[in-house]
């Protein structure tokens, strides 16, 4: 690391509790103190290099007083600073390096050691070493930025924060141009390049990659990292590369995240409450909002941390927006985001209406809303994306096999929460409906959540059960799942009629559409030649829904006796047995509805 020796003459100061004695051995003249510190000195060597300390004693004089004290109230940089300020009016040897140049800068310049008090000044000293020495090297801007930390306003005001910041990102920068343009010309022919690294400029590794500069910038405090992301966002930086590094940050110094993908070094102390929740809001705002470029668990991760830390609800609701664009990528495990909530009136094991905020959010960015495909509960949301772009809504627009995939994610989200005894059947049919229908190729995991969630809120009431099972489309129930419901105790009878109908109804048109086949691959001809074959398809299925409308009329007429009679749902299923022979009582267990989900 580069440094530059400054002064001539042996000598240091000696410390006693909070008070420091220079070592020249003639006796001090003068005391300057800042808040608990005083140092002993003379009134000459300051006199001769701080124009400060010039002005102060003059003050002084000409109001009659004797100069035996003064007391710093502005000086913000610290003891072992001003120590070093002191040295450097005395002619002491002391080094000058990256990591005291700045904070020294500053001081030069809270002092007034520049060069109209004396030649060669602290001032022109530190400035010269930190733009010809420190900023030339990469180990040496990090360092520099980094003691940026406990002087940042007074660096900012004298510029010398933005030429650190500049350096530090464009050596950042000069790894992905040389990367992505490893060849060179020579007399018209294109070389390829051996090296990545800048010739003659210490920016790391020689054989690193693109992400090698992601361990350093970790190091620095939150506000520095902040600067160094938005100067490589204004020099063009590729945003991936950016969501690389903060994903690196924030895994190394959120408690909690999942560091074993990016961390083998200890990661930094456990920070306090209040500024763990200011990392996770100040990370949130210089992620990308790009989808796809921060993994699914970073963003949960941060989701979680967010709500145990009580961040800002704007911190929390970008959140959400971000993984609900992504949503069609994540995992049932990812979803399973714990409660953090202390209200009695919300007491379930997972946070449920995160998740379906979550899914809101992703409805609302695939554009759900159009074309007369609705879903319940976004089209609030969906106008007012609508407004704000100032754009019509197109079916084209719909990502299709992502809201499928989604609607997978849903309903097995929703298998595994029903059981919490906690959760309000409001919230389940809602979270349940906002899936389009077009978008559940199958009902049979849906079927097994509902079954799971009345079995574990055996209290409500029929109505309420019957709203729910009208959440399933019987014709998307597989030939197992059909069979276990016809046999549910916990099925209203409409539904079980449903349920059987439809069955009925698939065996039927799979022997209409069989036969039609056979015919046709007898005799292709024939088949032209028996307009009546459309016609007895059709009378079939009349003849079918009519039969539907009986059964339902008989169904009204059972409940209306059972309802009379008082009998529980056991007895339901006995006189279910009873009217449809096929049906048999068995006992209902929920985990086989698992297998053909």
């Amino acid at each position: 690391m580069a440094c530059l020796k400054l002064g001539s003459r042996p000598g240091t100061f000696r410390r006693e509790g909070n008070d420091w004695y220079c070592t020249t051995g003639l006796k001090s003249d003068l005391l300057v103190k800042f808040g608990e510190a005083s140092f002993h000195l003379h009134k000459f060597p300051l006199v001769s290099k701080s124009g400060l300390f010039e002005t102060l004693i003059s003050e002084k004089i000409k109001e009659g007083e004797q100069v035996s004290l003064l007391e710093l109230h502005d000086f913000p940089f610290g003891i072992e600073i001003f120590e070093l300020c002191a040295k450097f009016c005395y002619s002491f040897k002391f080094e000058l390096n990256a990591s005291n140049v700045i904070p020294l800068c500053c001081a030069s310049e809270n002092l007034k050691m520049n060069e109209e008090i004396s030649e060669g000044n602290l001032r022109s000293q530190t400035h010269k070493f930190l733009h010809n020495s420190v900023l030339k090297s990469w180990r040496g801007s990090i360092q520099a930025l980094q003691s940026c930390n406990n002087c940042m306003k007074a660096a900012n005001n004298l510029h010398i924060l933005e030429h650190c910041v500049k350096s530090v990102s464009e050596n950042c920068l000069s790894t992905q141009q040389e990367l992505v343009n490893q060849h060179f010309s020579w007399n018209g022919i294109q070389i390829m390049r051996t090296g990545s690294m800048k010739i003659g400029v210490d920016i790391g590794p020689s054989n690193s990659g693109i992400d090698w500069w992601y361990v350093d910038v970790a190091t620095l405090p939150l506000p520095l990292f902040v600067e160094v992301i938005s100067q490589l966002e204004t020099l063009g930086m590729d945003q991936e590369i950016i969501t690389g590094s903060v994903n690196y940050y924030a895994m190394r110094s959120i408690p909690g995240l999942n560091r074993r993908e990016f961390i083998t070094e200890p990661s930094n102390p456990l920070l306090a409450k209040q500024e763990q929740r200011t990392l996770v809001e100040e990370i949130e705002k210089i992620l990308p909002f790009q989808k796809g470029t921060s993994s699914c668990k970073l963003l949960f991760g941060l989701l979680k941390c967010a709500k145990l830390l009580k961040a800002s609800n704007a911190t929390m609701y970008n959140l959400e927006r971000r993984i609900g664009t992504q949503l069609d990528e994540e995992n049932l495990e990812d979803l399973l985001i714990p409660n953090f909530s202390n209200s009695a009136k919300d007491e379930t094991m997972y946070d449920v209406d995160c998740v379906h905020r979550i899914l809101r959010h992703f409805l609302t960015i695939n554009k759900m809303i159009n074309g007369g495909v609705q879903s319940e509960g976004i089209n609030e949301d969906a106008q007012q994306l609508e407004s704000n772009r100032g754009v019509q809504l197109a079916v084209s627009d719909v990502n299709s096999d992502a809201v499928i995939r989604v609607s997978y994610l849903v309903d097995a989200y929703l298998a595994e929460v029903s059981s919490d005894s906690n959760l309000k059947s409001e919230t389940f049919s809602s979270f349940a409906a906002a899936i389009p229908e077009y978008a559940r190729v199958t009902c049979d995991m849906l079927y097994s959540a509902i079954d799971i969630y009345l079995k574990a809120h055996p209290w409500l009431t029929d109505p309420v059960r019957e709203s729910l099972w009208r959440l399933v489309d019987c014709q998307k129930l597989s030939p197992e799942a059909c069979t276990h419901a016809v046999q549910n105790s916990r099925l209203p009878l409409r539904t079980i009629i449903q349920v059987l109908f439809f069955e009925q109804l698939q065996l039927q048109l799979h022997r209409l559409v069989t036969d039609y086949l056979l015919i046709s691959d007898e005799n292709p001809d024939h088949v032209h030649q028996q307009p009546g074959l459309e016609l007895r398809l059709n009378r079939d299925l009349e003849s079918m829904w009519t039969r539907v409308v009986e059964l339902e009329k008989e169904c009204g007429v059972l409940h209306r006796d059972i309802e009379r009679l008082e009998c529980g749902s056991s007895h339901r299923g006995v006189q279910l047995g009873a009217g449809f022979g096929s049906c048999r009582k068995r006992d209902d267990v929920v985990g086989s509805t698992r297998a053909w989900s």
